[in-house]
């Protein structure tokens, strides 16, 4: 194609801009086309203002957040992109699609025409929300309905959800995960599964017949499944009263008894229900209700051993310029600056914006560039932005599937941010995330402040007791950790890991309290408690257990104690 050629098409597009937009509009004005970019020409400052406005009135870019990038790679998205490109393509309804940032902050622009674009938004949107993957859990109130719609009514749903979402049924609930469109569709027939299911216990108090229904279990199922095509789940009440009596041992001595968990360091409970952790490295944590770990710690940024760093560049994008971000290169390579020199090609280079990149040489996976505000003393959104790029990092941590994460004090440098206030603003942004996110895989974040800055220290030490230390804590909080060391030693937890029946134990002041599975007749203990009527002549559930192991020796001592008791 000759270089004639080009410029002529060139020259055809600008008059037939120039007239669609302004021309045909009465605006003395004109577009010039360049090599790096479009300059807008008018006979004066009033018809230049004009014809800027034209523009902001016709002409809009709009962004559609997207899920998963996968879905821009698969041939039918092409597809649509190409019919929506030849049904728009007329010079007043010109538009173009792009992608900007890269995933989890992935966004489709559409540039051009306001009418059109909003169009083919709206057409883009739901293609990229339907055909996203999504994890989806319904709760079942039975076992057994788990299990008859799973084993006995697979018929009802098997041909609908092959080969396009995955099912998994758990005890009491199923599982679904696919792309959006098809799981929505196979909720809606779980559902009504579910709910067209009936459900009833039956109690069987009778002497006998839990050793019975445990003896023909096999063949009363079956018998039922056959006669009725109903599904019986027996249910073992052993479990359900050891589970209620470890509630009640809680509740009466606090969690100092133990069951099947591992036992954790000294920790003192605040008055917002997080826990503040004992460390030997010198650092704070704090546990969240939610269980996700906040430590703050003095060190150097580069050196952060967690699988995601933070750091904090200009809209100019280079690392050199600030102290954090200067750190990070030197210890990171020349490569991670042309990594994220990449990045400002695709347009991202925004106030409020996270862009990713490989860790290259630090010890982290990965680093998570802010582009930070300055401080405007309040008068504008600069705050907001700061817990904006806060919560980015903490979703694009979690949807990375990482486990721990680093930030520096952002904007407490050369951004002018109050100390205080970026210490308050990003723990609130960490708490908020902790309780209102379904978070499976971040569990630490870490704040990792210069010991050479010693106003942001004492500000996140500060934020930190205020936020975690109950009052007592604050006055003596090795008093706490001692007190706390005295009791569990006072509360010695045991638990007989040899055996393998379900087992609550506890030691308290030289007394054990179990709760256990297990046959009463079976114990070893001086002594054992038998309840009756009031003629001691019982002969049903724990009473004639007794009675039958004991022997008739027994049985005729308490027929005697029960006439000279009551005659």
């Amino acid at each position: 194609m000759s270089l004639s050629f080009c410029r002529r098409a060139m020259r055809e597009m600008r008059k037939k801009l120039t007239s669609s937009l302004f021309t045909s509009q009465g605006i003395n004005a004109a577009l010039e086309l360049e090599r790096t970019g479009v300059q807008l020409l008018a006979v004066s400052e009033e018809v230049l203002s004009e014809a800027e406005n034209q523009l902001d009135t016709l002409l809009i870019s709009q962004y559609i957040d997207v899920e998963d990038s996968n879905v821009l790679k698969i041939s039918e998205w092409q597809d649509i992109v190409t019919d929506l490109e030849k049904a728009f393509n007329t010079p007043s309804k010109k538009f173009i699609i792009r992608t900007a940032g890269v995933y989890p902050s992935l966004k489709v622009v559409i540039s051009g025409y306001k009418q059109t674009v909003d169009s083919v938004r709206k057409k883009l949107e739901d293609y990229l929300c339907q055909n996203a993957p999504v994890d989806e859990t319904l709760e079942v109130k039975s076992k057994a309905i788990v299990k008859f719609i799973e084993e006995h009514n697979k018929n009802a749903w098997s041909d609908k959800v092959k080969d396009t979402v995955n099912v998994s049924f758990k005890d009491k609930a199923i599982c679904l995960s696919g792309i959006r469109v098809y799981v929505k569709d196979c909720m809606d027939l779980f559902q009504n599964l579910i709910s067209s299911t009936s459900f009833d216990i039956l109690r069987v108090s009778k002497p006998g017949g839990k050793k019975f229904f445990k003896e023909k279990e096999a063949m009363c199922v079956e018998e039922v499944l056959r006669q009725t095509g109903c599904v019986v789940h027996l249910v073992e009440k052993d479990d359900q009263t050891v589970q209620a009596m470890e509630i009640a041992v809680q509740k009466g001595f606090g969690s100092d008894g133990k069951s099947n968990q591992q036992h954790n360091h000294p920790t003192f409970s605040t008055q917002n229900q997080h826990r503040r952790i004992q460390s030997t490295d010198g650092s704070d944590r704090v546990q969240t209700k939610e269980g996700l770990t906040i430590i703050l710690m003095k060190g150097n940024i580069q050196d952060a051993t967690t699988q995601v760093v933070v750091n904090t560049v200009g809209l100019d994008l280079l690392l050199h310029s600030g102290a954090v971000s200067n750190a990070i290169l030197k210890a990171a390579g020349p490569r991670l600056q042309d990594l994220i020199k990449e990045q400002e090609a695709a347009g991202s280079a925004a106030a409020g914006a996270v862009i990713i990149t490989d860790g290259c040489n630090l010890k982290s996976k990965l680093v998570f560039h802010t582009i930070a505000p300055k401080w405007d003393q309040g008068k504008g959104a600069a705050q907001k932005l700061l817990s904006g790029i806060v919560e980015e990092c903490l979703v694009a941590a979690e949807q990375q599937k990482l486990v721990s994460m680093t930030f520096p004090a952002i904007g407490t440098g050369n951004l002018g941010f109050p100390k205080d206030l970026v210490a308050s603003l990003m723990l609130d942004e960490v708490l908020k995330f902790s309780s209102k996110k379904k978070h499976k895989h971040l569990k630490d974040v870490v704040f990792i402040l210069h010991p050479g800055d010693p106003g942001t220290i004492q500000a996140f030490n500060d934020e930190f007791n205020k936020r975690f230390t109950t009052k007592s804590a604050t006055l003596g909080a090795q008093k706490q950790c001692l007190l706390s060391r005295l009791k569990l030693d006072f509360y010695s937890q045991l638990l007989d890991s040899s055996s393998s029946s379900a087992m609550y134990e506890i030691k308290i002041a030289g007394v054990v309290v179990q709760a256990i599975t297990g046959d009463i007749t079976k114990e070893t203990t001086d002594v054992i408690v038998n309840s009756s009527n009031s003629s001691f002549s019982l002969k049903s559930g724990v009473s004639k257990a007794i009675l039958d192991a004991a022997g008739p020796t027994v049985e005729t001592e308490c027929q005697q104690l029960g006439k000279s008791l009551y005659p």
